[in-house]
């Protein structure tokens, strides 16, 4: 992965973050006429984006700094608000999108490859399979980025501290407006970013480094892994872009550094043994 990659990735890390307070603003999806219709199918996002920007609000037209006479301030947070109604729709929409007792097991099957007592141990017999020759300090170094990543994914987590659908959708669920699938345990907090997708996409960088022909193989499963948190209720899409972004870059970052230890070590004892011939 080249440095233009691990740049775009990071912006999209920024945007992400952008929307982590978001959540806290309550919906607004009832009576309400500000382009707010987010579980309709006449939902336009670009009409929305538009309206927002140019300040219309209830028929009246402001400048895009003085949304509801209250300056920029306000205005951020009426931006916020729509990006995160955007963020419900996709949730709900992944998470309603099929209702299948055998989709619901693969999802499930899917969402448990990110916690750490299993995407450990497969990863490992992979690369015992794939090399017995350096599995030893392959898997070592994967333990080691898996751990670095985890520790940015918890303090993130603990500081934004962002709502899971569960909590910031509970009213709506309460009133019987929408109905949202959780296959797993009920979680409400701390969801950004996704933990068990940053394990997943360090899994699969990682092996894509070690076995590259299987590389397409690798995110096309992590990629599912992160898309079954939505489906079992557990994350936002924000949440899984968060985890999927850290994973990637936490996991090239390390690897690099460790791998040019590693190459500078090999090259000095090289060195060393033309030395005493």
């Amino acid at each position: 992965m080249t440095e233009k990659h691990l740049k775009i990735l990071f912006i999209f890390l920024l945007c992400s973050i952008l929307n982590l307070n978001a959540s806290r603003i309550p919906p607004r999806y009832i009576g309400v006429d500000e382009c707010v219709g987010a579980f309709t199918p006449a939902f336009s996002f670009r009409d929305c984006f538009a309206r927002k920007l140019r300040g219309v609000v209830n028929g009246s037209t402001l400048t895009p700094y003085q949304v509801r006479g209250k300056g920029l301030k306000n205005f951020w947070v009426d931006f916020k608000r729509t990006i995160n109604e955007i963020d419900n729709k996709i949730f709900l929409s992944i998470n309603q999108s099929v209702k299948s007792k055998l989709v619901d097991y693969i999802m499930i099957v899917l969402t448990m490859l990110g916690n750490g007592l299993i995407v450990v141990p497969l990863v490992g017999l992979i690369l015992f399979l794939n090399n017995r020759v350096t599995f030893k300090s392959d898997f070592i170094i994967f333990i080691v980025v898996l751990l670095c990543g985890g520790i940015v994914i918890q303090i993130l987590k603990f500081l934004f501290d962002k709502a899971r659908p569960l909590k910031s959708l509970q009213d709506l669920i309460a009133a019987n407006q929408i109905h949202v699938k959780v296959l797993l345990g009920p979680l409400r907090e701390k969801g950004f970013p996704s933990g068990h997708t940053q394990s997943v996409f360090a899994a699969a960088v990682f092996l894509s480094k070690k076995i590259k022909k299987f590389a397409w193989l690798f995110f096309i499963v992590a990629f599912l892994s992160g898309i079954s948190r939505i489906y079992v209720g557990a994350h936002y899409f924000s949440d899984v872009i968060g985890g999927m972004i850290i994973g990637i870059v936490v996991t090239e970052f390390f690897y690099r550094i460790i791998e040019k230890r590693r190459k500078t070590g090999t090259e000095e004892t090289t060195i060393v043994i033309q030395t005493t011939k």
